[in-house]
């Protein structure tokens, strides 16, 4: 109730003394009670800023540690990606010595094969040289042999004929003539048998 909608009743001696006191004793109760919602509404509010400076602080120890976290998640991170890319450069190091060392041993291989090759080749044309040559040198020493047999076998018809024409040209006794015939005969046979196996071999 505000105090301009009061009016207090007058009398001989000024206001109504009773009409003022219940006035002001209602005026402390309505402040009293208005002090106690304030007190009270103050103290909810007090209770809520304590609630919420709590939450803060708990928000800002999360939020500290979530900071913390993050640098240490960046610095894993990091950590991460320069150990990555440090293998990765070592991975392309060795690959291009593994590179170079599989090339030199495949030059080398294909030195080791050129050379065989050439080895080879050069061994099959000493074989067939060297078979020409065996060829023609069995050639010659069948020719020579050949010619040897058949000048043996010249050189003894000849003297068979000689020493047919020696006995012939002496007179002999009629059985001794028969036997020397027969013999003569015989040699005979026996050089056209020589002749047979000389053109034979």
């Amino acid at each position: 109730m505000a105090k301009d909608d009061k009016i207090f009743e007058k009398e001989f001696n000024g206001f109504n003394k009773k009409q003022v006191n219940e006035y002001l004793e209602n005026l402390v109760v309505q402040y009293e009670g208005m002090i106690q919602s304030k007190d009270k509404a103050c103290e909810e509010l007090q209770k809520t800023c304590e609630d919420l400076r709590a939450k803060y602080e708990a928000l800002s120890a999360s939020y500290i540690s979530l900071q913390e976290e993050k640098a240490k998640v960046a610095n894993a991170l990091i950590n991460a990606e320069a150990t990555a890319q440090s293998i990765l450069e070592q991975a392309k190091k060795d690959a291009v010595e593994e590179r170079k060392a599989l090339e030199a041993q495949a030059e080398v291989q294909r030195s080791v094969i050129v050379d065989r090759n050439r080895l080879l080749r050069n061994m099959r044309i000493d074989v067939d040289q060297m078979f020409e040559e065996l060829k023609e040198n069995i050639q010659v020493s069948l020719q020579n042999i050949l010619g040897r047999v058949e000048a043996d076998c010249t050189c003894f018809q000849e003297s068979l004929d000689l020493l047919t024409e020696k006995y012939q040209a002496e007179p002999l006794p009629a059985a001794e003539s028969e036997a020397a015939q027969d013999n003569t005969n015989g040699n005979r046979e026996e050089s056209s048998s020589a002749e047979t196996e000389c053109v034979c071999s």
